[in-house]
């Protein structure tokens, strides 16, 4: 469901936050690729990412305004270190859930635009600027003259309240490259967040994008096959014996390479993809729509008792059924 909203909205890159799952790890789903970093024992917060290609991206989710200092302190110190490790020549991206309202006082212009849903910032939206300001970043939602529903990040349940708590920082020398930031509350994701979508542009790298099949892991459990590591190793030999010579230590370095996955490829050939099983598919996909539209109308209607119990009705018929098939689904893969 996430992927498909996602998906609607034609993103390349995602940060996610309160993904609550275990561990850390890189998941493949469908035509996306996730990196998570979770909590090791408790489905707590947890963020990842989408797609990631040629920025460097730091994916964050701070503590409420209502923890101590300390734990706040903790936070923007390992934020500060993990900066700190990234390429110096990269563009730095900070994205994630700051849990901070940034007001629009003028003595911290150099760090934020004058476009900010709020006029006095909070103890999270200091610290935010502070660490800004240290870094020469800017807060690149407060940059753009959007409306204010479009400045809206997070809604309180009862709907009546409305703050601007996530946020995109960009190092200042690429404050250029970022065209918009804004919200867009069309996109269900049963989340008390808007979906925030920044569009960037970079007129630095000219490395274009290929497009095409991903490619197929090779197989590397058949060596544990009697003869197969032998021919594998002299396959290698043959090829390295008829490699020529060369001084330039990337060309020689290529050419190793090309010789061992071509090798591994021959002999060990390469691993099908394992295709999305789609359980979700006919009663799922109409229940979700449902709830989609549900969900749209009560944007519309403000927020209406009768709008939100609307939603809320497709939204448990939505959950009981995926609940449903997903058990029907893994009872039938176990028999």
């Amino acid at each position: 469901m996430l992927l498909e909203q996602l998906d609607s909205y034609k993103l390349d890159i995602t940060a996610i936050q309160e993904l609550r799952w275990l561990g850390k790890g890189v998941m493949e789903k469908r035509d996306h690729v996730v990196f998570y970093s979770c909590q090791k024992k408790s489905h707590m917060f947890g963020p990842g990412f989408g797609k990631v290609f040629n920025y460097s991206l730091i994916c964050a989710h701070a503590p409420t305004e209502d923890k101590s200092g300390e734990e706040k302190d903790s936070f923007y110190d390992e934020l500060n270190e993990i900066y700190g490790k990234g390429p110096k020549m990269d563009c730095k991206i900070i994205i994630g859930d700051m849990k901070a309202k940034v007001g629009n006082e003028d003595v911290y212009r150099s760090v934020i635009g004058k476009h900010t849903l709020h006029n006095k910032s909070n103890d999270n939206g200091m610290r935010l600027i502070n660490f800004a300001s240290s870094r020469n970043m800017v807060i690149g939602g407060t940059v753009f003259n959007d409306k204010d529903i479009h400045k809206r990040t997070w809604k309180s349940p009862d709907g009546n309240v409305f703050n601007q708590i996530d946020h995109i920082l960009i190092d200042v020398r690429h404050c250029s490259d970022l065209m918009d930031v804004r919200s867009y509350r069309g996109a269900n994701t049963d989340s008390d967040h808007y979906l925030l979508i920044s569009e960037i542009r970079s007129r630095i790298s000219n490395a274009r994008k290929i497009h095409g099949s991903q490619a197929k892991k090779l197989n590397c459990g058949k060596l544990v096959e009697q003869g197969v590591a032998t021919r594998y190793t002299g396959l290698i030999g043959e090829c390295l014996a008829g490699l020529s010579d060369s001084e330039d230590v990337s060309e020689a370095w290529r050419g190793l390479r090309d010789v061992i996955i071509n090798a591994a490829g021959a002999v060990l050939g390469r691993l099908e993809r394992i295709k999305y099983k789609n359980w979700f598919a006919g009663e799922c996909e109409q229940v979700t729509h449902q709830k989609n539209q549900a969900y749209k109308r009560m944007q519309q209607r403000n927020h209406t008792r009768g709008g939100v119990e609307e939603y809320r009705e497709a939204r448990r018929k939505g959950t009981g059924l995926h609940k449903k098939k997903k058990r029907e689904y893994d009872k039938q893969e176990l028999i």
